[in-house]
């Protein structure tokens, strides 16, 4: 039986992006010999009535690699990213966003 890969979990500074615009792709991963232990955060909001909301967040305990791993970022439109970081666990990008075919 293999281990399942952790996720790699890749976000960027906004969501929506003109051509020409500076982007920074930060990519975190775990380490794939230890992916650690998920905690799921739990806040209860108790309204005025007495009703209540709840939301939920989880998180990872552990699992950061004890030293950097390889990241390469590529994208659809063929841009060009250059590593700013790595620290174990988290590695930045930064780029600019290219014109789409056809814009």
């Amino acid at each position: 039986m293999s281990t399942p890969t952790p996720p790699v979990v890749v976000t960027t500074d906004k969501s929506n992006y003109t051509a020409g615009d500076p982007i920074t792709v930060t990519v975190e991963y775990q380490d794939p010999d230890n992916p650690g232990t998920t905690l799921t955060v739990t806040a209860v909001v108790t309204n005025p009535d007495g009703s209540t909301n709840e939301g939920t967040v989880d998180v990872t305990v552990g699992g950061t690699p004890a030293a950097p791993l390889n990241v390469a970022v590529t994208d659809s439109l063929g841009d060009a990213y250059t590593q700013s970081s790595n620290e174990p666990g988290t590695a930045v990008f930064s780029g600019t966003v290219g014109t789409p075919p056809g814009a």
